[in-house]
């Protein structure tokens, strides 16, 4: 039986030492969840909790839990530590080696911090213009504004409605990177090409709409009338592309609905789908 989120967060706060566990009830304290903005304001206990050694202490911890017959601990995933996700914040540490394939614009402020004693170097870019990170557009790009060395306790900062940061490893020596990662500022995360500096891919960042719209696939392969009422009721979901992928499956199951409900399309919030609603209705009066 798969472990619940819930779950698996008791039993990693379970394992955190008194040091960390001071840091992330101070962190609580002054995140907001609701404004990630807040996050900037733990940039003096992040120095605090750098300096103290205690992250150190903590991987020590986690060993021992994992020698212990921990094996299975799921703070512990493909080079990340995960010391505390819940509440609008999330506390990792990071294996840093190599930069991406692509460069990201990832939609969540950061508080971050070389912690290793290898040099991490760190690329900043800015998204020109900065944008709606709820609309996919080709004219964006990332222009290159900075390129520094972070040693150990070095903290940066980085902005998520417009900021990509790059890491690598100096000399390709891995090194260490802590993270204090907020909620999310926008929808969508961004992948530009590294050589043209332009979009190269949007992905949504939130799984559950990525998880309906796969059972919307299966729907629509399916074919029964019977899944049109609860089609029609994700016509309203937040996300716009949930919402256009619902009148798209409902057209696929039932035409005669799909027709009679796309007018309200038109006045949809978002341009991508009242262009394509407009441009679908049209197809529709010619044929």
């Amino acid at each position: 039986m798969k472990e619940s989120l819930s779950a698996i967060i008791n039993r990693i706060q379970d394992k955190l030492i008194p040091e960390i566990q001071d840091f992330i009830e101070e962190c609580k304290k002054r995140i907001d969840p609701t404004s990630p903005d807040s996050c900037f304001d733990c940039i003096d206990i992040v120095r605090g909790i750098i300096d103290s050694g205690a992250l150190s202490r903590q991987v020590n911890a986690y060993l021992l839990t994992m020698m212990d017959g921990g094996s299975r601990e799921s703070f512990v995933s493909d080079g990340t530590m995960l010391l505390y996700f819940q509440g609008g914040f999330s506390v990792t540490v990071t294996k840093i080696q190599r930069r991406p394939a692509h460069i990201y614009l990832h939609p969540t402020h950061l508080l971050g911090s070389s912690i290793g004693r290898n040099t991490i170097r760190l690329h900043r870019y800015n998204v020109d213009p900065i944008p709606d990170n709820h609309v996919f557009s080709p004219e964006h790009r990332v222009i290159k504004t900075q390129c520094v060395d972070l040693e150990r306790g070095d903290v940066f900062m980085r902005n998520g409605h417009h900021e990509c940061l790059d890491y690598e490893a100096v000399d390709g020596k891995p090194a260490l990177l802590f993270r204090l990662i907020s909620t999310n500022v926008g929808a969508l995360e961004w992948a530009f090409d590294r050589d043209s500096g332009r979009p190269w891919n949007v992905m949504a960042v939130n799984p559950v709409s990525s998880k309906l719209c796969s059972v919307m696939n299966v729907l629509a392969a399916l074919g029964s009338s019977t899944s049109v009422e609860p089609l029609d009721a994700l016509t309203n979901h937040p996300d716009h592309f949930v919402r256009w992928k619902a009148l798209q499956t409902i057209a696929e199951i039932s035409p005669e609905t799909a027709a009679s409900i796309i007018g309200r399309f038109e006045d949809d919030p978002h341009p991508h789908v009242r262009a394509a609603a407009r441009k679908t209705i049209e197809n529709m009066k010619v044929a």
